[in-house]
């Protein structure tokens, strides 16, 4: 996405974390300055169980309702295609969700 740190530092809680797949040198100053609050985490190079392990902490933030998003869209799988039109058009605004029904 495009959401820098400083853009959504007013709207984290005080235990909020800013983490992001996407390391660049911006978000190296931030980890730097701010080790607590800002996080890059590769999650593609990590392996199948340990992924596992995550989503099920991430469901169960969920359901504890502490963990909130935003979807902006949900495609099915079929419509693959759009979803990726969509999201280079710069206008995404949240998260793509694509589901296979």
């Amino acid at each position: 996405g495009k959401l820098s740190y400083n853009n959504s530092k007013n709207i984290l809680n005080d235990n909020g974390i800013f983490m992001t797949p996407v390391l660049s040198i911006q978000i190296l100053g931030q980890m730097i300055l701010h080790p607590q609050k800002v996080k890059f985490e590769a999650t593609g190079i990590k392996k199948k169980e340990e992924l596992k392990s995550l989503l099920k902490d991430l469901i169960s933030l969920f359901k504890q309702n502490q963990l909130q998003t935003h979807i902006d869209k949900t495609y099915n799988l079929e419509d693959l295609k759009y979803a990726h039109q969509y999201i280079e058009t710069g206008g995404k605004v949240g998260n793509i969700v694509v589901v296979n029904l």
